[in-house]
């Protein structure tokens, strides 16, 4: 059933009441970001149906976009890649364009202006990228003709279905500018299933866009309970602006649902109490009753009532159970695919669990599931199940389970077929690549998650969200370790190297807490892990076992440079630098690629002068070993601390040489966008705007708190020089809420905060403000022994500075930087063994 089918609108007014008046902007004039929440069937979508009907008339000018994520009501499978919402937004948007005459210009048409950066964006290391020959220069160049054309991967269509991490930015850079120029009410479906980055960007929007109301549906077990990551999210959005609001629908008065079912039935019955009692709040049962009325079935006893409202499966279960089996075969298929799934695919699918099925037949039963049984509902040519209630029934349904493992099977080998052979005639490389992993997994099929493992590494790397499909492989091996044998171990380590490269260190730690044969690169990167996830004194035990149990050099090395992690995240800077110093002083090392991250971690330990030292040496080590990535994180480190000494040739050097290689990765975006705009922040004319822009697009991939508190710091410092005094203040209010409930461990940054949110508020005329906040950390951390002198000098403490602090201390503001503080995953892999040739 589509949203504007169905029961009448009734007993509503005050909800509805509320939203118009929050979208009037009339008591409250900032931007509205409101969450519509409760449980399935409550009727959010007829209510937000209704609004839109009323604004036409009450507020003719706003333009409302309806977002839907097109994926089951309630998928029981894995979450959406990072960026989905995102894209889902901008298809919506582009196709208002093209279909209702919206004031903007369709996706198309975006990309047409901004060809030249899509070509520009090709970096000339993809000249290199392959060996010579016809086959590379002829995929070259066939790149470029599809960014300058927009066709290929670089087509519209291509863009919204891609989980890469460039389809998402181009996704999300045409919804910027859509949202900065027009009026724009974003009303978002199903927003429980929106990914962590999706919702953190809807809030960004939401703070950025004086002309941007946003609405959330959120479906909910039993009230407004929300996810834990989206709570903290609007929460922390609640607290910088005053139009954020839950809105909890509850169930329809028992007078009122008396009307609906009577308009649905045209009999006159009473309503019984009983019948009231037993009903749990879905408005789907009186979609039933509508559906029995319209096939003949008279619906008047009150009995008859009070059976269809208390047991809605039971009355699902009897209209499934009287379907052909052809409709409940495509509703099997429509199930096993979770998300929406094309007409086409749904027809060879069908083919192929029975090969006598005409596409006729497909299209026909599929029209009578979507407009008389409503269980599908459709979109563009595409299907899904929207009745969380319905696919409660059909696992229950008998026989089901064996239609559902046929059309798992046979949807498996139709993907397995487009990936191997890459063939996207049906569908693009991203859909495909979920939908073997997940098949895969469902059809405990090991040879085809090998050989997914092994053929698609590569794409899964550049996807937007790699650990996506971690996650898929720990479900998989998770529910039936036995199936994979000798190949469990091999599909772990590899789930949990894209896991820990992308930062995802929880699951990346639980990945290889699963092997049966850990060896010392697992052990090390496990430990490395617990280090992440404050699980301290595990680390060390791991460290301590290691160091204990091995003859080689390098995992004695790691072993050290974790326990170093650990001591130095502890504030024992002493004692961490005593560490360091003992491992690079050691003869044993002294040949080691990993001695390369003993120099890098005395940031934790020394001040600005000394860090740069060991950091350049980190950097010779690393280019010595051909180390790439690990050399890369250092020089953005190195970027930073060289533009504090005022040395800002050298430090666009080595935010440049960074760039070539960290502006390729998932994880390393956030680091370098934040590190760039450190840097611009701390030249003599900062260009403001440009910082302004570069931090936003690094807010929308930070993972964590520390880097989230980072980013927001240095962002309110940009909005300040940039003039715009507002953004300044929301930025500051988000950052010390952060400190209210944060998951890291270091609380020597609530010094460095609070002195740069001091400044921006005292340089905005906030004195009073400013001076409680600049005395927040007093009672709650104790004072840096890192840079001491320097923050001394900056609280006030003392009139004395050195030298070498002098560039950094005539600058109004502190930017700070983000590093690696972890032995990345190619350093992990310098201890795996060398496969024989």
């Amino acid at each position: 059933m589509s949203s504007s089918a169905g029961p009448d609108f009734v007993n509503r007014g005050e909800e509805l009441r509320l939203l118009v008046e929050a979208l009037r902007r009339v008591q409250n004039p900032a931007p509205a970001l409101l969450i519509l929440c409760g449980p399935t069937g409550r009727g959010k979508s007829r209510l937000t149906d209704q609004l839109v009907v009323t604004c036409g008339t009450e507020l003719p000018h706003l333009l409302f976009c309806m977002v839907e994520p097109e994926i089951q009501v309630h998928a029981d499978t894995h979450r959406l890649h990072n960026g989905y919402f995102i894209q889902r937004c901008a298809e919506q948007l582009s196709r208002m364009a093209g279909t209702t005459g919206a004031p903007w210009g369709t996706l198309a048409a975006f990309l047409e202006s901004r060809r030249w950066r899509t070509v520009k964006a090709k970096k000339k290391e993809d000249w290199i990228s392959d060996a010579p020959g016809f086959k590379s220069a002829y995929k070259i160049a066939l790149d470029y003709v599809n960014r300058a054309f927009s066709v290929g991967t670089y087509a519209p269509m291509r863009l919204l279905a891609s989980d890469s991490k460039e389809a998402v930015a181009i996704c999300g850079e045409y919804v910027d500018a859509v949202l900065a120029d027009h009026r724009v009410v974003l009303l978002v479906r199903e927003a429980q299933h929106c990914d962590t980055q999706s919702m953190r960007t809807l809030v960004q929007w939401s703070q950025e866009n004086a002309d941007l109301d946003i609405i959330l549906e959120y479906t909910t077990e039993t009230g407004s309970e929300l996810d834990p990551a989206h709570r903290k999210l609007l929460m922390r959005a609640s607290s910088t602006r005053r139009n954020v609001r839950l809105v909890e629908v509850h169930p329809l008065h028992n007078r009122h649902l008396e009307q609906v079912i009577r308009s649905c039935v045209d009999a006159t019955f009473l309503m019984t109490p009983e019948a009231y009692g037993r009903w749990d709040g879905n408005l789907h049962s009186v979609v039933e009753l509508q559906f029995h009325v319209s096939i003949g079935q008279r619906v008047v006893n009150p009995l008859q009532i009070e059976q269809a409202l208390g047991s809605l499966p039971s009355i699902l279960s009897t209209h499934l159970g009287n379907l052909p089996s052809q409709h409940r075969l495509l509703l099997a298929i429509c199930l096993a695919h979770v998300e929406s799934i094309s007409e086409d695919m749904i027809v060879q699918a069908a083919q192929a669990v029975l090969p006598a099925t005409s596409p006729a037949q497909v299209q026909k039963a599929l029209r009578e599931l979507a407009e008389t049984h409503r269980f599908l509902e459709p979109h563009d040519g595409f299907y899904r199940i929207h009745v969380e209630a319905l696919i409660e029934a059909l696992h229950q349904l008998p026989g089901f389970p064996a239609l559902l493992a046929a059309a798992e099977r046979a949807l498996r080998d139709l993907y397995c077929r487009q990936v191997f052979d890459a063939d996207w005639s049906l569908s693009g490389l991203s859909l495909a690549v979920r939908q073997v992993f997940r098949l895969c997994a469902r059809t405990q099929d090991a040879v085809g998650m090998r050989r997914a493992a092994d053929v698609l590494s590569g794409e899964i790397e550049r996807a937007q969200d790699p650990s996506l499909y971690a996650e898929i492989v720990a479900s998989s091996i998770s529910a039936n370790s036995s199936l994979y044998g000798a190949e469990q171990d091999r599909l772990l380590y590899w789930a949990a190297s894209l896991a820990y490269d992308v930062g995802n260190f929880e699951l990346a730690e639980r990945l290889l807490a699963m092997l049966s044969k850990p060896d010392q690169a697992s052990d090390v990167m496990r430990a490395c892990a617990l280090q992440e996830c404050g699980r301290h004194d595990e680390a060390l035990q791991i460290a301590a076992r290691l160091r204990e149990s091995t003859a080689s050099n390098d995992v004695r090395l790691a072993a050290a440079l974790v326990e170093a992690l650990v001591v130095g995240c502890r504030g024992e800077c002493d004692a961490a630098r005593a560490l360091l110093a003992a491992a690079i002083a050691e003869p044993a090392y002294e040949q080691s690629p990993l001695l390369g991250f003993a120099h890098r971690f005395y940031e934790i330990t020394e001040d600005n002068e000394g860090s740069i030292k060991r950091i350049q040496a980190s950097i010779a080590w690393f280019t010595r070993f051909g180390m790439d990535k690990s050399c890369a994180s250092s020089q953005a480190a190195a970027a930073v601390l060289l533009a504090r000494t005022g040395d800002l040739e050298g430090a666009r050097a080595m935010i440049d040489a960074a760039g070539e290689i960290l502006a390729k990765q998932v994880r390393g975006r956030h680091l370098l966008l934040n590190n760039i705009a450190a840097v611009e922040l701390l030249s003599p004319s900062p260009d403001y705007p440009r910082c302004v822009e570069v931090l936003a697009e690094a807010l929308r991939y930070v993972r964590d708190d520390y880097s989230e508190v980072t980013v927001l710091t240095n962002l309110a410092i940009a909005h300040c020089g940039a003039g715009q005094s507002a953004a300044a203040i929301d930025c500051v209010d988000a950052a010390l809420r952060i400190f209210d409930d944060h998951g890291f461990a270091s609380v020597d940054v609530y010094w460095q905060v609070c002195f740069n949110a001091a400044q921006v508020l005292a340089a905005l005329g906030y004195g009073d403000r400013s001076l409680q906040t600049l005395r927040w950390p007093e009672s709650r951390a104790p004072f840096p022994l890192q840079n001491r002198a320097y923050w001394e000098y900056r609280f006030g403490r003392t009139t004395e500075l050195p030298d070498s602090w002098h560039h950094l201390a005539t600058r109004e503001f502190h930017p700070l930087y983000l590093s690696l503080w972890l032995i990345d995953l190619e350093g992990i892999n310098q201890l795996r063994p060398t496969p024989p040739q």
